[in-house]
């Protein structure tokens, strides 16, 4: 399959997910975008200032999916 062919394919199944699907393939993508190099220091939300989080540069994963986790 040819990469015109694959965007093709690809935006023909996006069209027919619900939104929140979208939504996670548009989070999905953007990982792939920004590889490792996207870990960061970040805050956890309710526990700010209770507690730290480091990310390893291999380490890939959303934050919903690290939410639901």
């Amino acid at each position: 399959m040819t990469r015109p062919q694959m965007e093709k394919w690809i935006a023909e199944h996006i069209r027919q997910l619900p939104e929140d699907a979208v939504q996670d393939v548009l989070d999905f993508v953007r990982t792939l975008g920004n590889g490792p190099q996207c870990a960061k220091r970040r805050p956890l939300g309710l526990l700010k200032g209770k507690g730290k989080c480091r990310l390893g540069e291999d380490f890939i994963m959303t934050d919903e999916e690290m939410l639901r986790s």
